[in-house]
């Protein structure tokens, strides 16, 4: 499929979804990496800052 056939409007929403995507990713990945190295407070559950305990 060329890029001329798709259009540039979809290969840029193409794009952003992409890059949307990877940076949540990685936003997930470094969350559960802080939550492992934390130690896990009230009882054992790691989101306490979330929920206000």
């Amino acid at each position: 499929m060329r890029a001329r056939d798709v259009g540039w409007p979809a290969l840029v929403i193409a794009a952003l979804s992409a890059v949307l995507m990877v940076a949540v990713g990685l936003t997930v990945i470094v969350g559960g990496i802080r939550d492992l190295t934390r130690e896990p407070t009230c009882g054992g559950r790691t989101m306490s800052s979330i929920d206000g305990c």
